[in-house]
């Protein structure tokens, strides 16, 4: 037989448990540690089972944009074929793969750190507000509690032109 561990509690009246892992995979401090996160946000007055159920119906960033951010791009944005072009070139193969709630302020830093090197500042600047709307979109919808892009400053753009007289 094999033993299962759960977490069975009761929030406003109503009984969810959580299956917490097979002994054997997971060790009785492990399990321990998972208890006091999953009360912690019993005692905030949250139901741990629906930050569960967020996760599981979280969409990844590829998803979100396809799904989401470029529909509405393209009912409200006259340059919406210039925000699919830096989604598909910039920011869906950096993070295609994570879940919205996964992305970090570090990973958008890295990548935008990443393009500085090989692309104009101004272009950079670009990518830079594409995130900001398309992460604030995601605020907007619900999906996210914060936005990852606050805080991060912009280039510095120098579009001076070297003219010499003939």
């Amino acid at each position: 037989g094999v033993k299962t561990m759960y977490f069975r509690y009761t929030h406003h009246g109503e009984k969810f448990s959580i299956r917490l892992g097979v002994h054997g995979a997971m060790t009785i401090e492990q399990v321990r540690a998972e208890v006091f996160k999953l009360r912690a946000v019993l005692d905030q007055g949250r139901n741990p089972k629906h930050a569960v159920n967020v996760l599981k119906t979280m969409p990844t960033v590829a998803e979100f944009a396809l799904n989401e951010y470029m529909p509405r791009a393209m009912n409200s944005k006259r340059t919406y074929k210039n925000d699919a072009a830096k989604l598909r070139d910039y920011v869906i193969p950096a993070h295609g793969s994570m879940l919205l709630c996964d992305v970090a302020r570090k990973d958008i830093e890295s990548n935008l750190n990443k393009l500085k090197t090989k692309l104009s500042p101004a272009t950079v600047n670009r990518v830079h507000a594409l995130y900001s709307v398309f992460f604030n979109l995601a605020v907007a919808n619900g999906y996210i509690d914060k936005s990852p892009c606050t805080g991060l400053k912009k280039l510095r753009e120098t579009n001076m032109v070297t003219r010499f007289m003939t």
